[in-house]
């Protein structure tokens, strides 16, 4: 069992940033499968003439969790390749996954936070989080599942 959570960090990191780069590449909010707003108008905004487009702040926040996330976590993947035995190692692959799944979860409500940030009272009808946020999101869950895995049962 052991072996299999030997590369566990490794395949977190992959699907992290296979789940970063999806939010930046692919639509965020949708309707009728007609794109309302991309990744980066979610994630900052956009200002296009008379047409000012708000970010989403708690899908920013989560864009940040993932990156610090990603960031953490690749070092503690060097520092394992190194052989290096860091004191709080486990530890921070807890904290590593709690944000993640944290953050996947927060993902889950852009398209309510991103009407409210545009000033609308509620969302319409048949608008959707984008399938490549979705599957981000699926990502990060994954990701953080299996960093939790590992701290749970003691691989190392």
């Amino acid at each position: 069992m052991k072996k299999v959570f030997k590369f566990a960090g490794f395949a977190a990191l992959l699907l992290t940033l296979i789940g970063f780069i999806l939010l930046l590449a692919t639509s965020a909010v949708t309707y009728e499968g007609h794109e309302i707003a991309k990744g980066t108008d979610a994630l900052f905004g956009r200002k296009e003439g008379m047409l000012d487009i708000d970010p989403s702040p708690l899908s920013l926040i989560a864009w940040i969790f993932v990156l610090l996330a990603m960031l953490a976590l690749g070092a503690k993947v060097v520092l394992d390749l190194m052989k290096k035995q860091v004191k709080f190692g486990r530890i921070l692959e807890l904290c590593i996954s709690i944000v993640l799944l944290v953050s996947a979860i927060m993902l889950f409500f852009t398209v309510p936070t991103f009407y409210s940030a545009n000033g609308a009272s509620s969302v319409p009808d048949n608008v959707f989080l984008g399938a490549g946020w979705i599957v981000a999101s699926i990502f990060f869950i994954l990701s953080g599942g299996a960093l939790c895995a590992k701290f749970v049962l003691k691989a190392e």
